[in-house]
């Protein structure tokens, strides 16, 4: 990761949660929840990763696919697959 994405994403997580302290709609659990499943995410596809080659899949490990993965969870992987056998 590059500095500025790094910058972005801290910015991003300050402003959730001043949303959160500001606002006090949201609480700050099911936002953690969320990056907790990207986090699973990420750290799935950069398990699976080299299984997957194997079949000719590359799928790259960023916050997108991550995201993808850790929401959906298996239909999500199911979906980069596909998206990459489609695609690439």
């Amino acid at each position: 990761m590059t500095a500025t994405s790094v910058g972005l994403v801290l910015l991003g997580l300050g402003g959730l949660y001043l949303g959160t302290v500001t606002l006090g709609r949201l609480s700050l659990k099911p936002v953690l929840k969320v990056l907790f499943g990207i986090l699973v995410g990420g750290v799935l596809l950069a398990v699976l990763r080299p299984a997957l080659a194997l079949f000719g899949w590359d799928i790259p490990v960023n916050p997108v696919t991550a995201a993808v993965v850790g929401l959906l969870q298996l239909p999500g992987l199911i979906l980069l697959i596909l998206a990459n056998h489609f695609f690439a």
